[in-house]
C-alpha cells in the first residue's frame, strides 16, 4: 500500500486495479492445475513411446515438447474449459471484494434488491458463456487430437 504498486479498493478500471483481482482468482486455481498437469505429465513418462525415444537418444526436452505435451494437452483442456463455470461464478466475489464495477456486482445488488428479471438474465448470459466455452473446448479436440477427426 506505501509503495503504490497496486490499487487495493478502488472503483476504477485502470490496470493497477485489475493486478490484485486477477491474482486472487489465478491463485486460487493454480493448485489445481500444478497438480494436474503434474498427475498427466508423469502417466505420460512412464508410457512405452516415451521409453523408446529415451533409447533412441532423442533429448528430453524433444520428448517433453513434441510427443509429452500434445497427449497432455486433452485432459488439460477439459479442465481448464470446466473450470472456467467456477471461475465465472467466482468473479462476482472478487467484484465485491475489490470494488470493482461489473456484472458481477450487478448481480449481487440485483439479488439484495430482489431484481428478478435482471438475477434472471444474469444467469442466464454465465449460462450461455458455460456452454460457448464447453462447445469451444469440444471442437479444439479434433484439433488437439487427430485421432478425433470424423472420417470424409
Amino acid at each position: 500500500m506505501q509503495l503504490r504498486w497496486v490499487s487495493v479498493a478502488g472503483g476504477s478500471t485502470d490496470f493497477k486495479s485489475l493486478i490484485l483481482p486477477a491474482v486472487t482468482l489465478a491463485i486460487a486455481m493454480s493448485a489445481k492445475y500444478t497438480r494436474q498437469v503434474r498427475i498427466a505429465v508423469l502417466d505420460e513418462l512412464k508410457q512405452d513411446y516415451v521409453t523408446g525415444a529415451r533409447m533412441r537418444g532423442i533429448k528430453e526436452s524433444v520428448i517433453l515438447w513434441r510427443h509429452v505435451l500434445p497427449n497432455v494437452m486433452l485432459p488439460l483442456v477439459t479442465l481448464l474449459g470446466l473450470s472456467l463455470g467456477s471461475l465465472l461464478g467466482g468473479t462476482a466475489v472478487v467484484e465485491i471484494i475489490y470494488n470493482w464495477p461489473g456484472m458481477g456486482s450487478m448481480a449481487v445488488k440485483a439479488i439484495s434488491c430482489s431484481d428478478y428479471p435482471l438475477v434472471q438474465g444474469y444467469v442466464l448470459w454465465i449460462a450461455i458463456l458455460y456452454m460457448g466455452i464447453n462447445l469451444l473446448v469440444d471442437l479444439s479436440y479434433s484439433h488437439l487430437d487427430p485421432r478425433l477427426k470424423e472420417e470424409r
